[in-house]
């Protein structure tokens, strides 16, 4: 920038900084306090700083004209009038916007009820009533209503941010998901709404919509984290491979390489693609700075019970603290690896508690009692556990196994084609997670077909 752009950059950061103060504890003022005169000196403040905040022109021309200063509220509604023609209309727009944002619902009625007897035609009325629509769940809300005002526009598209947020954090997804739609469809260029409407799909577990609005969110900002993480994450779970994923997790770290979420899922796929060893390196290296993070060695204990180093798991496995050891994956790593070990009693000790709560640890801890010899009975557990659990495809490993180990054939390679329906990238981790097992785990799969590349790597990188 040349030296009269950041000039120019500098002022208008410091008139919409002061003029949002002032249009803020104005309206706090008038909507809370109910002081007419206080507010309008905000309001009057707000459009010193700002004069094309059309929600402070018709404010302040509104509170001053309830008062007894007649000249003042001439002034004032003269100076609004320069700033747009239709000030009052757009503006008390803007003001019913935020009221139904406030949930000051009765006020905005008021309000809009008046602009509708006088401006029905205008197409911003007709998406204030929209709104109002969006907001309370009354009914249809039809967002067809003709081209806006771009001052009115740009106010819209932050009410429907804000009330996109209250919507999700209600749980009202399907009304938020729309809050979104409409958001984007009148700016479009905004990086911030199409991150927020694809982790809006990933709650609701939408992953094709999300990769579709964060596609279209990347094209905007390609090199914005939240979208790049959005579009990652939703790529792990319907992509046709995990190539793509990891390559805008890569752009993500490039800008922020400790970005937890992009680094963690990075690594994840790194892990099941067959690398945990050079994950492992990556997470040393990055211990060496700070050895007592236990998220870092959380992933790196993952890391090497994928890659079968059972000596480094239980090594790994006595340094972290109490909380991390009993986290519900940590726990059963380690007790896989203390059966590797040939510990298997203490295996089952370790997450007998969890058990009887969390049937996803039932399942190991039956797996490893039949290491023991109580297949029957593991095997009832397991079956008992199994069905009711979502993205099961792990435990159907696990029971799959019993069914082989009982010559059980057919029903074991019907439970591993399921698990591989389900997910079928994650599949050669499930199986190393397992690593006692893995042998007959990756001949089953290769016998049937489900260990084409890239899901399955031909040569993982492992401890030998």
């Amino acid at each position: 920038m040349v030296p009269e752009e950041i000039d120019r950059w500098r002022r208008n950061i410091r008139a919409h900084t002061f003029g949002q103060y002032h249009a803020e504890m104005g309206w706090s003022i008038l909507e809370r306090e109910n002081n007419a005169d206080a507010a309008a000196r905000h309001f009057a403040e707000a459009v010193n700083h700002d004069p094309g905040r059309l929600d402070m022109h018709f404010l302040l021309v509104e509170t001053l004209s309830a008062g007894s200063n007649g000249a003042a509220a001439q002034a004032a509604r003269a100076r609004a009038l320069a700033a747009h023609s239709a000030y009052r209309e757009l503006g008390a727009c803007l003001v019913c916007l935020r009221r139904y944002c406030d949930d000051r619902r009765d006020a905005a009625d008021t309000l809009l009820q008046a602009l509708t007897a006088e401006h029905a035609d205008r197409p911003e009325v007709r998406a204030t009533e929209a709104f109002r629509r969006l907001a309370d769940g009354s009914g249809p809300v039809d967002t067809a209503v003709g081209t806006l005002d771009p001052r009115f526009a740009d106010g819209l598209a932050d009410a429907l941010a804000t009330l996109a947020q209250k919507l999700a954090a209600a749980g009202k997804t399907i009304r938020a998901a729309a809050a979104y739609d409409w958001l984007l469809a009148v700016a479009p260029r905004r990086a911030d709404a199409y991150a927020a409407a694809a982790n809006l799909q990933l709650r609701g577990g939408d992953y094709v919509r999300m990769v579709e609005i964060a596609r279209a969110g990347v094209v905007v900002a390609p090199h914005d984290p939240a979208l790049r993480t959005a579009l990652g994450l939703a790529l792990m779970v319907v992509g046709q491979d995990w190539a793509e994923a990891h390559a805008s997790f890569a752009s993500v770290l490039e800008q922020q390489p400790s970005h937890s979420v992009a680094l963690t899922n990075d690594w994840y796929i790194r892990i099941a693609t067959g690398q945990p060893l050079s994950v492992a390196e990556d997470i040393r290296r990055r211990l060496s700075g700070q050895p007592t993070d236990d998220l870092y060695r959380s992933w790196l204990l993952l890391a090497l019970h994928v890659a079968g180093d059972v000596p480094g798991v239980l090594a790994l496995a006595s340094e972290l603290n109490e909380q991390y050891r009993a986290q519900v994956d940590n726990a059963r790593y380690i007790a896989l690896a203390l059966a590797s070990a040939g510990r298997v009693d203490e295996g089952v000790s370790l997450i007998e508690a969890d058990a009887a709560a969390n049937p996803r640890t039932r399942v190991v801890w039956a797996f490893l009692r039949a290491k023991r010899g109580e297949t029957a009975e593991a095997t009832r557990i397991i079956e008992a556990a199994v069905e009711g659990l979502e993205q099961n495809y792990f435990e159907l490993a696990c029971l799959a196994l019993l069914y082989q180990s009982q010559g059980r054939d057919a029903e074991a390679d019907t439970l591993l084609r399921r698990g591989y329906a389900m997910e079928p990238k994650r599949q050669w981790l499930m199986a190393r997670l397992l690593p006692d097992d893995y042998p007959r785990l990756d001949s089953a799969y290769r016998r049937l077909g489900l260990a084409a590349p890239p899901h399955w790597p031909e040569a993982p990188q492992l401890v030998r």
